[in-house]
């Protein structure tokens, strides 16, 4: 649902610019096949999971969203002036925070509260199918959308945990993000979409969602030493960015 409503918002917004903007489409050829940009702004991204429905004894379990970094290459391949390919490759940061409430059972019920953030980095591959609307002489509107491929390439886990009930003593932790003992699957891909202006020929401004299809949480995410199969989680994120055409 939560998918469906981010589709929703971006029609909606292509709607509004649409019913207040007259669109010309220009179907002659290219002058140009190939062109180059360079992207670069900032992200905002979550970690989805499902751990309050898998994992015994949980609770409350909550995601915030935290900032990123993004930034990168576009290349585009004009079919038409109103469609192009656009394969890409962006390296991104990007962080969450999270917060868990557990009922602790034994000789007396206690309750911990986990706190904590995940920071990562990726190296990520979009292909996006580019259609381009010009409002005016000089501004042409994009909509674009595909599947991207992300490639893990280091972060972490820190969290504390402190249990109500006994002696004031918080735990610290820390573990990787990826790799055999990670968190995470480094690997992932999904759905990237959304819009940008593109002024002068050479000026760009775009907003974008990307949805993971993957399930990239592994099984001992929660607990190092006990297994959840049906855990899962994907990952989701806005990037906004700005760039150059040349």
């Amino acid at each position: 649902m939560k998918r469906l409503s981010v589709i929703a918002v971006l029609l909606c917004s292509i709607w509004a610019v649409s019913a207040n903007a007259q669109l010309a489409i220009d179907t002659s050829e290219a002058v140009r096949p190939f062109n180059v940009g360079v992207r670069i702004g900032a992200n905002t991204s979550n970690l989805s999971n499902n751990m309050l429905d898998v994992v015994p004894g949980i609770h409350s379990s909550a995601v915030d969203w935290k900032a990123g970094f993004t930034g990168g290459a576009v290349v585009d391949i004009v079919m038409r002036n109103f469609f192009a390919l656009q394969p890409g490759i962006f390296f991104e940061t990007r962080s969450d925070s999270f917060q868990r409430v557990t009922v602790i059972e034994g000789d007396a019920t206690h309750m911990s509260v986990t706190e904590g953030d995940h920071s990562s980095s990726y190296l990520k591959i979009p292909v996006l199918a580019s259609f381009r609307f010009l409002i005016g002489s000089d501004v042409e509107w994009q909509i674009e959308a595909g599947p991207y491929f992300s490639f893990g390439l280091g972060g972490n886990e820190k969290y504390s945990t402190l249990v109500a009930g006994q002696p004031a003593t918080e735990q610290r932790y820390k573990r990787q993000y990826f790799g055999e003992d990670g968190l995470v699957k480094s690997y992932d891909w999904g759905i990237k979409m959304g819009m940008g202006l593109l002024f002068k020929s050479h000026w760009y401004a775009g907003i974008h969602y990307e949805a993971g299809c993957r399930n990239v949480l592994k099984s001992n995410a929660h607990s190092d030493n006990v297994l959840y199969p049906d855990l899962s989680g994907h990952n989701k994120a806005w990037d906004f960015t700005i760039g150059y055409n040349f």
